[in-house]
């Protein structure tokens, strides 16, 4: 297999797992950005930048 096939399937793989974890994942996500805009970041008051 040449490099260019390899890293084309290691990109496709990628994108694939990324999808996967996206969809696995996306109610938790959405409930935690939900979360963040109504009550902000959990440890912002201490933010120092």
């Amino acid at each position: 297999m040449s490099k260019k096939e390899e890293s084309f399937l290691r990109k496709l793989a990628q994108q694939e797992r990324n999808r996967r974890w996206q969809a696995e994942y996306e109610e938790f996500t959405t409930t935690y950005n939900s979360d963040v805009e109504v009550a902000g970041l959990p440890l912002d008051p201490w933010r120092t930048f």
